[in-house]
């Protein structure tokens, strides 16, 4: 009975997770499918589904590669020497803009 009890916690509380997992995930999903399919409503709808049952089932896997992609994205984006450059830019724009705003210069 205790082992029944156990076993049945353990799968209420993984797709529970799972559950919250896949609402969280939903305005990515939606995105992202938009972002494939221009358009075609029968399309999104089917890869958003898609990706929540995958989401709701998997969601440790999954979950776990949307970690690993997202700073692996940030990572490559700080590699990139047109984004840095452009950050310095934007930031000796700015100092000049509160050294006017201030009288230094």
């Amino acid at each position: 009975m205790i082992t029944l009890t156990i076993t049945l916690a353990s799968i209420t509380a993984y797709m529970a997770a799972g559950y919250y997992a896949a609402l969280r995930n939903l305005p990515r999903a939606w995105g992202k499918a938009r972002d494939s399919w221009y358009g075609i409503d029968d399309t999104v709808r089917t890869s958003v589904k898609g990706q929540t049952i995958a989401m709701f089932t998997l969601w440790p896997a999954y979950l776990t590669l949307i970690f690993a992609s997202d700073r692996l994205s940030r990572f490559v984006e700080a590699a990139d020497p047109e984004v840095a450059a452009e950050k310095i830019r934007q930031q000796e724009r700015r100092i000049a803009q509160l050294e006017r705003d201030l009288g230094i210069r």
